[in-house]
């Protein structure tokens, strides 16, 4: 992928952690811009590093089995209480149970949004697991808008969509804005704050 501008640059603005993140705030709960870091702190005292906190995170909300999740933590933590731990942060019972109700109720669940939702069987780990993917591709689209709409008055141009990432080709006389345009991070409303990053296509 190359720049249509001499000089020019693709650079990438993401959400930072999204899913994990909306959990959180879905939660009722206001996390720290590294939601890992957040979460590592408040529930194993920072015992865990940050990749072992993330695997942890992804596990309860996407449903992986606990050998692989054995194999990241210190002797002696057991998977399961891990994760429990996990889903408590993420109030993933609640989440959970309410979506069941709207299943039974409507023979289907909504995300954040109200979106209809129509997962594929009844485990907990896929219902909760479809309800964040579904409520974050939300988040990411109204987050992104809102980027979109500050680029219509510059020569930088967005490209590409990937989920939680937006691709841009930047005008080299624009790449400040565009970096001063992702520190702002995305504000949803109703919803909350998302930090986003920003880097280079390809950094070397």
């Amino acid at each position: 992928i190359k720049s249509r501008y001499e000089n020019g640059i693709i650079c990438q603005v993401d959400f930072v952690s999204l899913e994990p993140r909306l959990g959180r705030i879905m939660a009722e709960a206001d996390p720290k811009k590294d939601v890992y870091k957040d979460f590592g702190d408040m529930v194993f005292s920072g015992k865990l590093n940050r990749e072992q906190v993330k695997k942890v995170l992804l596990c309860a909300i996407y449903g992986a089995g606990f050998r692989t999740l054995s194999d990241l933590l210190p002797d002696g933590m057991s998977p399961r209480s891990v994760v429990k731990k996990a889903k408590e942060y993420l109030d993933f019972e609640n989440i959970v149970k309410k979506k069941r109700e709207e299943l039974r109720s409507f023979g289907y669940m909504q995300n954040c949004f109200g979106r209809p939702i129509n997962p594929s069987s009844n485990r907990d780990s896929l219902i909760y697991n479809n309800w964040l993917q579904s409520s974050a591709v939300d988040v990411a689209l109204l987050g992104f808008s809102e980027i979109i709409k500050s680029l219509s008055e510059l020569r930088s141009v967005p490209i590409f969509l990937i989920h939680d990432a937006l691709l841009i080709d930047v005008h080299p006389e624009e790449e400040k804005i565009i970096k001063k345009i992702a520190k702002a991070g995305a504000s949803v409303e109703g919803i909350g704050y998302f930090p986003l990053s920003y880097s280079t296509f390809f950094d070397e």
